[in-house]
């Protein structure tokens, strides 16, 4: 931009003359030619003030203004932002050490938008005219003054320019400080998010451990109250759970331990941390996940991830529903699906469906509670691996899906092993159906595990103490035990000797689940007769294969 008494060779050299005023002048077409130019580039100040803060956009307004307008000062004050400003522009400089007197010379002409003579105090401004600008209809929310020592200041052009520029300004400054009280809200939001979370867990945890106290200590079945305690504790944990998430989401600070990672592994974890809402509704849960598919991530965050997303689903399908959980293979990406039968989704609200407390779904809202954080914290992980996610639903009881994709681990790509979709947990290459035992004293994890086993074509026995796991091999005479090693009264290493003491070469093959994986453990697992010692949380395709393993090393 420049002043336009400036000839800036897109037109004939004007005709310069000299008035009693001492300014010099052009040609009527050439004052018209140079103003529309120097309107023109003033638009840009919106484009240049985006995304800035208030006093930067004022700087730049200013800046604006002595390019199109090189007089003597440029100055300004706002007062609409929680802090006033004010700035003074001397020759493109700014003069801090001047405001004071230019603020008092001013006070009078602020207030209105009439040219004012006014005499500015000390060298070199001297005597000069004023023009004033309000950024508003009224000079309320402040003004900008211009200062010439031209005699004939302002004409009519200078007027245009300056009250376009103040206008563009004010827009400017409200867009501005629009943005900062934004920006202020969010920070104050996840502020709130984090301490709220933190402070909930304090008085959860007396809560929790009173809940162990009340426990009959002869392992009698706990009361329906104590039960219902412990089902609504468990759901405030998983609350705070994801408000500490989002907080921490929200403010930058997940931090992600990337390594690759087997699709089928951390499918497992999530199915796992899913499983008591999904068989409390009594859904019917189906999984085909291909063998050989691997990304690079966070194995814990992925599992978040499914496990969120099959919550959502297990809590907006009816009891008794069906869910589905697809992966495979497209493009050097893995397509994750999440699909089920419920209330579906109002088209209206799939575009806002992974917003942080959003929850309305189906019309199922106001029954089911949660805070509508599950889907924000599974857009916000999947973005953080490098994915995208998205739903589909034809409406209201037409249920939904949920597709994540994530890229395919580079140095897997080429040596990646996907089966067909229809394949589901198959059983490795070779392998055949047979009879397994699984012993976990945790239900939950046992019947998963089980589930899990029975998809891949396997026919499964469970227990949950070592009394029932030596009557099931009698009864069932399984092919496999996989037996955890954390067992109450007799643990697994003490449970296999005794298998194999009973049993010798009709002993079936035995695998040791544990979450001991020390180089001493394995090596007392190797002691005790157990064919292979897998560390929870296990992949299943590792499991399907130390199965098979299992069952070859004992000739079955």
């Amino acid at each position: 931009m420049s002043h336009r008494g400036v000839d800036d060779g897109t037109r004939e050299p004007a005709r310069f003359a000299t008035g009693a005023t001492g300014t010099e002048t052009v040609d009527a077409p050439a004052q018209l030619r140079l103003l529309l130019r120097d309107l023109l580039a003033l638009l840009a100040l919106p484009a240049m003030c985006n995304g800035r803060g208030p006093a930067e956009t004022l700087a730049l307004a200013l800046d604006a203004i002595e390019a199109v307008l090189p007089e003597s000062f440029v100055y300004a004050r706002v007062s609409w932002s929680d802090e006033a400003l004010e700035l003074l522009r001397r020759g493109g400089q700014d003069a801090p050490a001047a405001l004071p007197a230019v603020r008092a010379a001013l006070e009078g002409c602020l207030d209105h938008g009439a040219p004012t003579a006014v005499s500015l105090p000390g060298r070199p401004l001297g005597a000069v005219r004023a023009a004033v600008a309000p950024l508003a209809l009224l000079a309320e929310r402040g003004a900008i003054v211009v200062g010439s020592r031209r005699l004939d200041f302002p004409d009519p052009n200078d007027m245009i320019l300056l009250r376009a520029a103040a206008s563009l300004a004010a827009g400017s400054l409200d867009t501005a400080r629009a943005l900062a009280e934004r920006e202020r809200a969010s920070r104050a939001k996840d502020e709130f998010l984090a301490m709220l979370g933190h402070e909930l867990r304090n008085p959860l945890a007396p809560i929790v451990t009173a809940m162990e106290l009340l426990r009959d200590p002869g392992g009698g079945e706990p009361r329906r109250e104590l039960r219902i305690i412990e089902r609504q504790v468990g759901h405030l944990l998983r609350l705070v759970d994801d408000l500490l998430d989002i907080s921490r989401i929200t403010r930058g600070k997940v931090d992600l331990a990337l390594r690759p990672v087997e699709v089928a592994a951390f499918v497992a974890r999530g199915i796992e941390m899913a499983s008591p809402l999904i068989e409390q509704r009594r859904h019917h849960l189906r999984v085909e996940v291909p063998a050989g598919l691997v990304v690079e991530g966070d194995e814990t965050r992925l599992a978040q991830v499914v496990s969120n997303l099959l919550s959502n689903a297990a809590k907006y399908t009816p009891p008794g529903g069906h869910i589905e959980v697809l992966a495979g293979d497209e493009d050097e990406a893995v397509l994750l699906r999440v699909r089920d039968d419920g209330g579906g989704v109002a088209p209206d609200l799939l575009p806002c469906m992974f917003d942080i407390f959003v929850r309305s779904r189906g019309g199922l809202s106001q029954r089911e509670g949660g805070l509508g954080l599950g889907l924000t914290i599974v857009k916000n992980l999947v973005q953080l691996h490098g994915g995208q996610v998205w739903a589909r639903s034809d409406g209201p009881g037409a249920g939904c899906e949920v597709s994540v994709r994530l890229p395919l681990h580079r140095a897997h790509v080429a040596a990646a092993r996907p089966l067909p979709a229809a394949a589901g947990l198959a059983l490795p290459r070779g392998g055949r159906a047979l009879r397994l035992l699984v012993v976990d004293d945790n239900e939950d994890a046992a019947q998963l595990l089980a589930e899990l086993l029975r998809l891949a074509g396997h026919e499964v026995a469970i227990a949950h103490d070592c009394a029932r796991a030596l009557q099931a091999l009698e009864e069932q005479r399984p092919d496999v035990a996989i037996l955890d090693l954390g067992l109450p009264v007799m643990d697994g290493w003490e449970l296999a000797a005794r298998i194999r003491a009973r049993h010798g070469d009709a002993a079936p093959g035995l695998i040791a689940l544990t979450g001991y994986g020390q180089e001493g453990d394995r090596a007392r697992s190797a002691a005790a007769g157990f064919g292979s010692h897998l560390v929870k949380p296990v992949g299943v395709v590792e499991l399907l294969e130390a199965v098979a393993a299992a069952a070859r090393r004992d000739g079955r």
